[in-house]
């Protein structure tokens, strides 16, 4: 049972700490090592990094490492390598070699980069057919690569499902058939080609500049997860089985309106996020119209979810006021929600939109909300759950039953539960 337990506490621990905590947990007492010394799984995170350190460091820290191997048995590996400068050749080559001699346990590799990588690529050049277990794989660098890299390492791993690619110009080799679950970040024009072959995934994150992607066709056959944030990174897609899509922030939603209608897809769960954070000179509002206009294209929408990304728990109370606080000189801009509840509202007519509409979730912190549209069209909707994030006063307001508050940590699950890559 205590191994159970460190193993679960080992699983938030160790990413954010480094593969050290096995080593403490076993100098606890005598019962703790013999039980972390018994469990290969406990030691099968190891942090590498090529930092600077003394010959004695270097020396122990070898010692440690390949310590760390040996007690992890057969047990499949978690490798993180964190690249951040140059080294002496020889060392370099020792601690790669050590790393090496395990690749074909490792199940999932995480490169975070920042110095040398062509060496580090060269490195792991004899890893390429070797990664029969490889499962997962993240690259992440925080500069532009270097034009020439190119790397066939991670081409022929038959296992390989899961990818985080946060690297701009890296012309590395990649099984994109097989992947199924991607994140995407730095250019989209970098991933374009990419995209195009990955004709398998079922779930995308996509995080890319703003800038418009070539003007070619990507088509997706597969995917039923969406995660991007904003408009312009959907211009070329088309994703006929989708179910989820969540835009992180509200941005040329009319350019999401013309990917849904080139996918014609199912959609059953949307998820719009407002960026709340920024200045609301510079705020991207959502647009109510665009909003009508998704919704007026996904006849088989299930759940809707507006939400801030940003925003007070609840809602400032009015200004009591002094005579220089009368009026706003300049108010904060807000969008037409009164507009978005009249087309939610059912009438019984041929204008009627998402009609299987069976959550509707409104966490969108405007002061005041129009109650009476938003109350019409929850009566209109009788049989769907309609819920408010925040504590607002509804003491003059007729609330209906099918109308409650959403606590934070209620729409938390909420979100986790219905859109991936979230």
């Amino acid at each position: 049972m205590l191994g159970e337990i460190l193993l679960w506490a080992g699983a938030e621990h160790w990413a954010r700490k480094g593969s050290r905590g096995p080593w403490y947990l076993a100098h606890v007492c005598g019962l703790w090592r013999s039980i972390a010394l018994a469990l290969p799984q406990l030691w099968a995170e190891v942090w590498i990094s090529n930092s600077r350190e003394t010959a004695f460091s270097w020396s122990i820290r070898m010692a440690e490492l390949e310590e760390h191997f040996l007690r992890s048995a057969h047990a499949r590996l978690s490798v993180y390598i964190v690249w951040t400068q140059n080294l002496q050749h020889e060392r370099v080559m020792l601690l790669m070699e050590l790393v090496l001699r395990h690749c074909e346990r490792w199940r999932t590799l995480v490169l975070v980069l920042s110095g040398d990588i062509d060496g580090l690529f060269e490195l792991l050049e004899p890893a390429k057919t070797r990664l029969a277990v490889l499962e997962k794989l993240e690259l992440h660098s925080d500069f532009s690569w270097s034009g020439h890299l190119q790397s066939e390492v991670f081409l022929h791993a038959p296992k390989l499902v899961d990818l985080a690619h946060e690297a701009d110009g890296a012309m590395i080799q990649l099984p994109w058939n097989q992947i199924q679950s991607c994140y995407l970040a730095g250019s989209i024009g970098d991933h374009t080609r990419s995209l195009q072959s990955a004709r398998n995934l079922v779930n995308l994150h996509l995080n890319v500049d703003g800038g418009r992607p070539p003007g070619v066709s990507i088509a997706l056959p597969r995917l039923r997860h969406l995660c991007c944030f904003g408009g312009t990174d959907l211009i070329n897609l088309a994703a006929p089985v989708l179910e989820s899509l969540f835009l992180g922030v509200a941005s040329e939603l009319d350019l999401v309106s013309e990917f849904l209608a080139r996918s014609r897809c199912p959609l059953k769960r949307l998820l719009v996020k407002e960026d709340m954070a920024s200045d609301h000179h510079i705020r991207r509002l959502t647009d109510m119209e665009a909003v009508i206009g998704m919704l007026q294209r996904t006849p088989s929408l299930e759940l809707l979810i507006l939400v801030a990304s940003s925003s007070p728990e609840e809602p400032e109370p009015e200004s009591s006021g002094s005579e220089d606080s009368d009026t706003d000189e300049d108010p904060s801009p807000q969008p037409d929600v009164e507009s978005l509840f009249d087309a939610l509202q059912l009438t019984g007519s041929q204008l009627d939109i998402v009609l299987n509409l069976s959550t509707f979730v409104y966490g969108l912190p405007y002061d005041p909300i129009a109650w009476n549209s938003f109350m019409a069209m929850a009566r209109s909707r009788s049989f769907a759950s309609v819920r408010f994030l925040g504590s607002w006063d509804l003491s003059d307001v007729f609330v209906e039953q099918n109308v409650k508050e959403i606590k934070r940590e209620e729409l938390r699950m909420l979100v986790t539960t219905n859109f991936p890559q979230t």
